[in-house]
């Protein structure tokens, strides 16, 4: 990969320097283009690509790079021209149709020249944002003006990209420019109440052009609805520009929202919303100074020494005025057309208090980490949220099978639903253990499934007897499958013991088993011991096993193995 202009100069050399043939060289010249155009010397690619052009011209890959290289030196007639050629070679790229469109909107050309690429782009990309320009840009260029046809265009250019900031604009801009303020007036306070832009400079900037030539044109005085737009409309332009740093058409702006404020201040009206919306614009007006003041001293413009005493006083004004209240007549019955705008309204309030650094955010009635006007929380409650807590992250390391850290977490809290998640997951590694053919697969299987079947028990133990608890059923089902798998590992065991002698046998319909004709000397049977001859009722041991401590429930499961085993030795000559 070459980085620099020298990196290919030298490749170049290399490469050509071995070629004597002119022609030949010639022809190398689109590769050693496309490299001095990757590190941009134009200049350079374009003499190269010059040359190979004059023995290769009908590559359309080279005329479409050379449309490439005039674009970038800002030639864009030569470039159309280029790309027009590599579409005559090669109509298969699309990919061209849209370049020449694009610079179809922005270079002199015939409106009939125009209209057949807009067909071109019609059929090969519909959809396509150029289409839409190409059709504004004829719409405009008619001689009449014909602004209904391009109000039209951009309408229907809506139903498609309704959040298009840019396409709202160009109708606000449109009915400006043919004198139908009224209308602007109407479509721009519609669409602003939706909320839909409040992070876009554009769009406001347009809603001032719109609101200052309406004002201009039926003064408005004593109007509460314009004012209320107006002012909502000033202070989200200040503010866009100190997110964005434009201090001084900050501080212009500011000086139109402080001269907007005085006029409204003095309109004769005291409804409950119109006098809350003032008293808001009047802290966001003191917020926004104390900000305008801090960013000028954070750029230089004034000194920190003079600022911050005006800047205080700016924020100590901000704080003396509260939030705007969601719970007030006012605000709880707006109609839904200005449920949009006051919600925002009530945010942008809350983030005023906040930001001057006096906001009052609500505090939890029981937090972990205590302030210095806090109770000491019960210690009771302190150990069970930790133990939610810690339950929860137990559950999301099962989650993600991360086996080992889950069971750590369980085996400290002392709940049933730990100890059954415990059982569940040596249930899941003793069903992955079982898969293996290997003797100590089979062991950790079996040693596994001992594991669940403990975590059950506890989890009985720590039931305490409820009957009515929403996991009696759960935990019984899982206990009956581990069981049933633990007898299946004993019988399978005792299958593949090994024996001196082995005699085949038949078992008859009834059951009874029958000697063979011919049968080979086996070992004398072993007498048990009297524990291994005891027989135990499986749900005897069960009853017992839940109110019982673990030595006891072991002392019980080994005796009913030896029980299973003595059972199985009946059937086994």
């Amino acid at each position: 990969m070459f980085r620099t202009k020298q990196d290919v100069d030298g490749h170049a050399a290399n490469v050509l320097g071995r070629i004597k043939n002119e022609k030949e060289k010639n022809s190398r010249g689109y590769q050693i283009a496309r490299l001095y155009f990757s590190v941009s010397e134009y200049e350079v690619a374009k003499r190269y690509l010059s040359s190979f052009l004059s023995v290769r011209e009908t590559v359309p890959q080279a005329h479409k790079l050379m449309g490439h290289i005039f674009l970038k030196t800002n030639e864009k007639e030569k470039a159309l021209e280029c790309y027009k050629r590599a579409l005559e070679l090669d109509g298969t790229q699309k990919d061209l149709i849209i370049k020449i469109c694009e610079l179809c909107t922005q270079v002199a050309m015939d409106p009939e020249r125009t209209r057949f690429w807009l067909e071109k782009a019609e059929q090969t990309c519909p959809g396509n944002d150029v289409i839409f320009r190409l059709r504004e840009m004829i719409a405009q260029n008619s001689g009449d003006e014909n602004f209904k046809e391009l109000e039209k265009l951009i309408i229907t250019e809506l139903t498609q990209r309704p959040d298009d900031v840019s396409l709202r604009v160009k109708l606000l801009h449109l009915y400006l420019k043919s004198g139908r303020l009224d209308h602007a007036y109407n479509v721009a306070v519609q669409t602003d109440r939706t909320m839909a832009f409040t992070d876009s400079p554009e769009w406001y900037e347009t809603l001032l052009d719109v609101y200052y030539a309406y004002k201009g044109k039926n003064g408005c005085r004593g109007d509460l609805g314009f004012y209320t737009q107006f002012l909502h409309t000033l202070r989200n332009v200040v503010y866009l520009r100190l997110c964005y740093r434009e201090l001084i058409a900050c501080a212009e702006i500011l000086h139109q929202f402080d001269q907007v404020l005085q006029e409204a201040v003095q309109i004769p009206k005291q409804q409950d919303d119109w006098m809350s919306f003032l008293t808001e614009m009047t802290g966001q007006f003191f917020f926004s100074c104390g900000t305008l003041l801090l960013k000028r001293a954070q750029k230089g413009v004034l000194s920190w020494k003079d600022v911050i005493p005006q800047a205080s006083v700016c924020y100590l004004l901000n704080n003396s005025i509260l939030t705007i209240d969601s719970r007030s007549e006012w605000f709880v019955s707006a109609s839904m057309d200005k449920k949009s705008m006051y919600d925002h309204l009530h945010m942008i309030s809350n983030f005023r208090r906040s930001q001057g650094g006096t906001g009052t955010p609500p505090v939890p009635k029981h937090r972990l980490f205590k302030d210095d006007t806090d109770q000491d929380l019960d210690e009771a409650i302190t150990k069970v949220l930790m133990s939610e807590v810690q339950y929860a992250v137990g559950c999301s390391a099962m989650k993600k099978h991360k086996h080992e850290e889950a069971i750590n977490i369980f085996d400290k809290l002392h709940t049933p639903y730990a100890s059954l998640n415990s059982a569940k997951i040596y249930k899941v590694l003793a069903e992955q253990e079982r898969s293996r053919d290997a003797p100590e697969g089979r062991e950790h299987h079996q040693i596994l499934l001992t594991k669940a079947r403990d975590a059950i028990f506890r989890t009985f133990d720590l039931l305490q007897g409820d009957k009515k608890h929403e996991l009696n059923k759960s935990v019984q089902q899982l206990l009956d499958d581990v069981e049933s798998q633990l007898q299946c590992v004993s019988e399978w065991d005792e299958d593949e013991e090994p024996s001196q002698y082995h005699t085949p046998t038949a078992i008859q319909l009834d059951g009874d088993v029958s000697s063979p004709d011919h049968s080979t000397p086996r070992e004398k049977s072993r007498t048990k011991s009297p524990a291994a001859q005891v027989s135990f009722n499986t749900s005897d041991i069960r009853s017992l096993a839940y109110s019982q401590e673990s030595l006891v429930k072991m002392v019980l499961a080994r005796a009913m193995r030896s029980w299973s085993r003595s059972t199985a030795s009946l059937w086994r000559p």
